[in-house]
């Protein structure tokens, strides 16, 4: 074996206290696959990847199923992700770019990778409203928690978008008006039905926008919303933005590049014009950082400046990006956004985290309590992706859309 060949494979043991995971790749292999997850339509999945590819991929997994398949997908995306990276060694050889269109029936994905060094993941795959498959189940949207996990852990960029068979959208709400930015349905042509049945969804539903300003999966909060009843579209227009009775500020990615976008929309100061309003406003993940006057993530570019202070790197000997679930422990067991919250488990993924002081109401431990939420009267934020937390963030963010829709 020459030495070029022995830099195009990667082995990987990563062991944590809910899965045992062994990885390795040959990139120039074969498109042999011997995947065992315990999740069969996952095994699947990933048998697909290796064969298509054209390498070979062994992966063994063992994990917490009896709870979900959670910490299984997540922990094997970081597993092969750093299998890969390995693998690529130092790219010599190796083209930078790619990207593709791969139809399959009535669906047609388009992706593209860059092998930057810079993890950063797009993915925007509308499933609408599907069965989980298989037994143990596999949700089909946990294949989005395998791809930001893979990309992450081998340092590239990555797009995944599903452009065929998009569901059409809905009748028009009070919201959305004539103009584009269509909230979606799922199948069968039904929309905002309630997962829950802690509040009943009325004939006029809370108007909630999500802030559309061009940047990462703004549509799964919209989703999320939607599903909880209320009337949610990702807008873009200032005027409609206005109109909302709430409105919600997603996030992924680095600061500096979520700030630039905010101001390239020109949606920056309509964002500080509503949280400034009175009405909720709630942001989400970076959209929390972004509330800040700055971020040490990109010295020199400042926040929207509604909350005080800079958001620091996540101090201690710790990994970061943290990328897991992690428990709430709630400080202000009376505040309506996270009620009934204490110690549910909540999926994180940043390095940056807002600094502590009055207005955080939750805190993870990773090395030490790192601020989950945030509240200052009408303002509040999330660290943790509630629109990807199971039960637990969906419960979260009815608790939001309750408190919007009862008009305190």
């Amino acid at each position: 074996m020459n030495d070029q060949a022995a830099l195009r494979r990667g082995t990987v043991q990563r062991t944590t206290a809910e899965t045992d995971i062994s990885v390795s790749i040959d990139l120039d292999g074969s498109g042999t696959a011997d995947v065992s997850t315990g999740l069969p339509f996952f095994d699947h999945m990933l048998d697909q990847i290796g064969r298509h590819g054209g390498f070979d991929l062994t992966v063994s997994a063992t994990g917490d199923l009896h709870v979900d398949g959670h910490h299984t997908v997540e922990d094997v995306g970081i597993a092969v992700g750093e299998a890969f990276r390995e693998a690529v060694g130092d790219k010599a050889g190796v083209r930078r770019f790619a990207s593709g269109l791969y139809p399959l029936d009535e669906a047609l994905i388009e992706v593209a990778l860059d092998l930057s060094g810079r993890p950063y993941v797009v993915v925007d795959l509308p499933f609408g409203e599907v069965l989980a498959l298989g037994s143990p189940p596999f949700n089909p949207e946990m294949a989005e928690h395998f791809l930001v996990s893979f990309a992450t852990s081998a340092s590239i960029t990555l797009h995944v978008t599903k452009r065929g068979h998009q569901h059409p959208p809905h009748h028009r709400g009070h919201l959305q008006g004539p103009g584009p930015h269509a909230a979606r349905c799922g199948t069968g042509g039904r929309c905002g039905r309630p997962l829950h049945q802690g509040h009943p969804v009325t004939d006029a539903p809370p108007r909630i926008a999500v802030i559309d300003y061009g940047i990462g999966n703004l549509r799964s909060a919209e989703k999320a919303l939607l599903h909880l009843g209320a009337d949610a579209a990702l807008v873009g227009d200032p005027e409609a933005i206005e109109a909302a009775d709430a409105a919600v500020l997603p996030g992924v990615g680095a600061f500096g590049a979520c700030m630039d976008a905010l101001d390239a929309s020109g949606l920056a100061d309509v964002a500080r014009s509503f949280a400034a309003s009175g009405r909720p406003f709630l942001g989400i993940c970076v959209g929390m950082q972004l509330l800040y006057e700055a971020s040490d993530e990109t010295p020199g570019r400042t926040g929207l400046g509604i909350l005080e202070g800079t958001v620091g790197l996540i101090e201690g000997a710790v990994k970061r990006p943290q990328m897991q679930w992690n428990r709430l422990s709630v400080s202000s067991q009376n505040h309506p956004l996270i009620a009934g919250a204490d110690g549910a488990w909540m999926y994180f993924v940043h390095s940056y985290a807002a600094p502590s002081g009055d207005e955080v109401i939750a805190t993870c431990d990773y090395g030490g309590a790192v601020t989950a939420a945030v509240a200052r009267d009408n303002v509040w934020a999330v660290q943790f992706h509630p629109e990807k937390s199971g039960d637990a963030g969906l419960a979260l963010l009815e608790n939001f859309v309750a408190y919007v829709g009862s008009g305190s």
